[in-house]
């Protein structure tokens, strides 16, 4: 079994609201922007859930708004579910 940071399974925790909205099939990374301290560390707790399949990183996708990068889910969602029960 995998162990995760308290810092991956709060940044795990807004992707998974984040996907909510797309019926779980993907979601936007920056969406998990509050619950780290800068983007450095958005992003190295990012490369780690991938690392860990966890997540796949999709292209970014441009809009007027800005800039936004998908992620998909590798682990099965139910499974990701239960790891955030816990935070």
């Amino acid at each position: 079994m995998l162990d995760f940071t308290s810092s991956e399974l709060a940044v795990l925790k807004v992707l998974f609201a984040s996907a909510d909205g797309n019926g779980h099939d993907f979601g936007f990374i920056e969406d998990a922007r509050s619950a780290v301290k800068s983007k450095a560390s958005l992003g190295g707790i990012v490369a780690s859930l991938a690392k860990k399949k966890v997540i796949c990183i999709e292209d970014a996708v441009t809009t007027d708004s800005g800039t936004w990068t998908q992620f998909t889910w590798i682990m099965p969602v139910p499974e990701v579910e239960k790891l955030i029960e816990k935070v």
